[in-house]
């Protein structure tokens, strides 16, 4: 997957706790993640959201769709560490691929807001196609700061820290609907050690079914 050279992020301040990145996924590899969303999207975690999850993909003999996730979650982890001076401190406890349907909305709240999510610091997303031409509604609004809302736009990401100082929501979705990849980032090692786990075990998996192939091959 192809994606687009980007410039170091400037650096947070105290008033700043969001950055959007336009451009940050060309769209080859926007084209290319959603194909893998709609082959292999399951019921989301809220009504009118389809879902995607790594570990889906690897309990489901799709290991090999996991590897180009890799070079997409280090750089924006490399986005966010460099934006909130917290280099080499953060770990990646979820990434998904999330489309938002009709109907679809979110209310008001912080990505930390349940007491399973606490160990979330920061979140980042990267949309895949563009409010206007590919669906309506869906806009992403933020109660304080700048900037106050985002336009989903294909290839561009936004980050911000999970906690009350980023309070956002998203606009119900009016027509058709739109995917985007989904991180959240934290301090806690252990919370990435499952999903290490999961990469580990696709890929033996993998490798196993292609010794397997080649000892079979005539």
């Amino acid at each position: 997957m192809a994606t687009a050279a980007a410039s170091p992020p400037p650096t947070a301040t105290e008033d700043n706790v969001r950055l959007l990145l336009p451009g940050f996924l060309s769209p080859e590899t926007c084209k290319e993640l959603e194909f893998v969303h709609r082959s292999c999207g399951t019921a989301g975690y809220r009504p009118s959201v389809v879902s995607t999850s790594l570990p889906h993909l690897a309990a489901t003999g799709c290991g090999h769709l996991l590897l180009p996730f890799v070079p997409i979650r280090e750089r924006l982890r490399d986005a966010v560490e460099s934006f909130f001076s917290c280099h080499f401190d953060l770990f990646v406890e979820f990434t998904g691929l999330v489309s938002w349907c009709k109907g679809a909305s979110i209310g008001w709240h912080s990505d930390d807001n349940k007491p399973y999510l606490r160990q979330r610091a920061f979140t980042a997303v990267c949309y895949l196609n563009n409010h206007g031409k590919d669906f309506k509604g869906g806009l992403l609004k933020f109660q304080d700061g700048e900037p106050s809302s985002v336009i989903p736009v294909a290839g561009d990401a936004v980050i911000y820290t999970a906690d009350n100082r980023n309070v956002h929501c998203v606009d119900e979705i009016t027509c058709t609907g739109f995917p985007m990849i989904s991180l959240a980032l934290t301090y806690d090692v252990l919370e990435y050690a499952f999903l290490g786990l999961v990469f580990v075990q696709a890929a033996i998996k993998t490798a196993r079914v292609h010794v397997l192939h080649q000892l079979m091959t005539p």
